[in-house]
Order: structure tokens, then sequence, then C-alpha cells
């Protein structure tokens, strides 16, 4: 069933409404970054190319490696949001805005394929339990959205995937309220790199920011470069791309088949070289990103929603052997418990805290506002049974209820996922909660019992 929203001077949208949320899809929030643009910062839209515009399905995603992680139906023509709002009584609902993570490298919320409407990050069922407006949007990614060619040449713009969340979220600000959304109370919510986002999002911004509250999941705190390391990782990457810096008019027809094969090549020679940080990260530029965000970011006030899986590190290293694990130690500095416990066990809990706990319980333990922290213990079947622990990226199919390559939700996942749900509502709904940790596990009771009473 169709349904039309009048956005006054943006122009009419029409979406449509099936099982309990309003649809609307593939709506450009920004100009197509193509030819010239591709490498320049995008520019926002504020009157759509149609009236009505058919907002029906999902559109492309952005140019990106191949991975796990990695989505199909890629085009530089990608800087689309879709909105999900729950059909309710309420009026001025809560808005939560998804910054996808995938290292800067991979992701995407648009259609999975060219011939089909299946979103890779459906809102839906995220909007109908916590009963707000959902809304999922694409930035662009690896060399298009964080390599830094703006020392070569000033005709390539820097941080670019930054400037295209920025103009996402202002878009959202500025029209959400013709959705029945609540600009006055808009979250923030990412994981990985999209955690990492927001972030810099927020020492961008500062106190002047288009969201109210933030919810960080995994984030990897450490993952900017500053301009000088940044040099470093543009330099190599044109070598492998056979392009040479002063011919970077060269980038414009490159094949989406030579950037995948130079992502791939720099990822293993970098990790080889004993950098953790994603390849492509935001650049500390000292114009859009001033600072490192852990110099920003503690004196601020949004309320905070942190977490962190129990084994994040089980999706980098589980397939490494256990003989090469002390040499990999050894590259990244891990640092290494001395007890009973296997190598592996130990591997798993220093890389953990190394790059995700560490950096990001130093921010928020000397955070100036509200925050909640809660560890993710809880661990999905499929891998349960088979002995294995959870994993970096675990959470996210289980919040969105949603199936992956590599994991099948059966019903104990979905109930749980109905109760994780349930607390990002209660954050979403009580901005001034105060400090409390809570251990999520199917082991134990503390969280169910927690939102028992709550």
């Amino acid at each position: 069933m169709k349904h039309i929203v009048n956005c006054d001077s943006l122009g009419q949208i029409e979406g449509f409404y099936a099982d309990g949320v309003y649809k609307f899809l593939g709506i450009p929030y920004a100009s197509a970054p193509i030819d010239k643009m591709a490498f320049k910062h995008s520019k926002r839209i504020y009157k759509l190319p149609t009236s009505p515009y058919l907002a029906l399905s999902g559109k492309t995603n952005p140019i990106q490696g191949k991975g796990m992680l990695s989505v199909k139906n890629i085009s530089l023509d990608c800087l689309y949001l879709n909105i999900f709002v729950p059909k309710t009584e309420k009026r001025k609902l809560p808005v939560l805005v998804w910054i996808y993570g995938g290292s800067f490298n991979s992701g995407g919320t648009g259609a999975k394929s060219s011939d089909t409407k299946e979103l890779k990050y459906d809102g839906s069922t995220l909007a109908k339990d916590t009963e707000s407006i959902v809304v999922t949007f694409n930035y662009r990614l690896n060399l298009y959205g964080f390599l830094n060619l703006n020392y070569l040449d000033d005709r390539f713009d820097i941080n670019n995937g930054l400037i295209d969340q920025m103009n996402a979220l202002e878009f959202v600000k500025d029209n959400i309220h013709f959705f029945d959304g609540d600009d006055e109370n808009i979250i923030v919510m990412g994981q990985s790199a999209g955690a990492t986002s927001i972030l810099a999002l927020m020492s961008i911004y500062e106190n002047q920011a288009p969201f109210n509250k933030a919810i960080l999941l995994s984030a990897p705190v450490d993952h900017f470069f500053t301009e000088q390391e940044s040099h470093k990782i543009t330099e190599r990457y044109l070598k492998y791309l056979k392009i040479n810096p002063y011919h970077l008019d060269k980038l414009f027809s490159v094949s989406q088949e030579k950037i995948i094969k130079a992502n791939q090549k720099l990822k293993s020679i970098v990790r080889l070289l004993g950098e953790t940080r994603c390849c492509f990260s935001p650049i500390i530029d000292g114009k859009i990103l001033k600072k490192h965000p852990k110099d920003i970011v503690p004196a601020l006030k949004y309320p905070l929603l942190v977490s962190t899986m129990s084994n994040e590190a089980n999706l980098f290293i589980n397939d490494i052997p256990e003989a090469l694990l002390p040499f990999l130690t050894k590259l990244y500095h891990f640092k290494i418990a001395k007890d009973e416990r296997s190598f592996r066990e130990k591997a798993y809990e220093g890389m953990t805290n190394f790059v995700y706990r560490e950096p990001l319980f130093d921010i928020i333990n000397n955070y100036s506002g509200p925050v909640y922290k809660y560890i993710f213990d809880y661990v999905a079947s499929q891998y349960r049974k088979n002995n294995l622990p959870n994993f970096h990226a675990e959470d996210v199919p289980i919040l969105f209820d949603m199936d992956t390559p590599f994991l099948s939700l059966d019903v104990t996942d979905k109930y749980f996922g109905n109760k994780l749900r349930y607390l990002i509502k209660y954050f979403i709904y009580n901005a001034n909660a105060q400090f409390e940790e809570y251990h999520i596990s199917n082991y134990e009771e503390s969280f169910l019992e927690w939102s028992k009473k709550h």
C-alpha cells in the first residue's frame, strides 16, 4: 500500500506500508559523486529530482573490496538513505540512525543485488521493537571515502566518507519531522568502523551535533591516521594500482577489479607490517577532523551507550594456526596473560583488550556525560553448539533480526534479539540514566532480570 509524505520544499516522497512499517527506500540525500565529483566532498540535496519521488526500493551500495562483510550491487552513485517508520499511536518518535561498519572498506545499506528488493540492513524489526524511526544510509568507502590524495593534488578532497555522513545526518535533522520524527531526539548508532565514525562526528561537531545521543558498538577508538601516516598508505596504495602520483587523473577510470585487488594487497601487506588499524581510516587533517577524538570526546556530554563483545578477536584470528599466534601477539604488541588457559584464548583476550576495550574504556571512564556500558557475552546457538566463542560483529544480525552468510538465527537467538532491542529502546527513551554496567549473556541472568524491572 503506497504512502506519500509531503516534505515541503524538498518535495513529496512516496513509500509503501508493509508488516507494520512505513518504508521509504532509496532517498538521495546528496548529489551523486560521479565523474569529477568522485573524489570530492558530497553536496547536500535540498530538492528531490522528482515529486513525488518514488522511494520504493533500495539503491546501489558503495564501491568496495571483496570479503566476508562486503556487499554486491555497487556503484559510485550510492548516496541514498532509507527510512523505516513503525505504525504507532505515538507522535514525534525518536530517530535511530544506523552507521554500518566494515573497516571503512566494505558495507552498505542498499539492495543486496540489482535483481532483488532485499536490503543489506532492513530496519523494520528494529523500528517496531524500539518504537523509533530507523534511518540507514550509505557513505563512500576505501579510496573514494578515506584515501588521502589531497596532499598530492587539491582537486581531491579529504575525509569524503565523513562529509557524506555529516550530509546524511543533517538531511535527517532537517527533514525527519515530516515523518513524525522528533528532531530533538536523534540517536546515532554504529558498529565497528561505524562506531569509530561516530567518535569522529562527535569531535567534529562537539556540542552542536545534529544528534542527541550515541550508541557505540565495538568501537576501535585508535583507528585514525595522522596526516603523515596517511601519506604512507596513499603512496603504497597508488603503487598497487600502478598509478603515478603525478598522474592521478587515471583514478577516474580505474576499474573495480583493480580496486578490489589493490585493497586486498594493501590489507595483507599492512597487517604484516604490524598495523592493526583499518587501511582506510579517517584522517586527522587539522581542518575537518582537528584532533584525535580521544582528546575531544571525554569533555562532551551526549548520553552514550557503549558495548564490546566479550571476544572481538575471534573474527580475525580464529583461522590462524596455533603455532603462529605467539609471533602475531609480538608483532602487534598484545599483552598476554600468564595463566593456564590455552594460548589461543589468551591471544583472543589480548587483541580484544588492545584494539577495542582498553582504548574505549579510557574514554568513557573520563567522560563528562551519562554512560551505559555492557559487555556482549551472548554466543549464537550455532556457534555454541560447536563450542566456539562469540566474535566481532555477531551482535549486528541479532540486533537487526536478520540471517547472514555466517550466522543463521534460531528461536533462542531471536528471543535474545528481542531483549537486546529492548535495551536499545530503554536508552533511546531515557536520556539521563545513571552509569551502570550489564553483562549481556546467555549464561548470566543479570541483564534479563534488569530488563524485567524496566
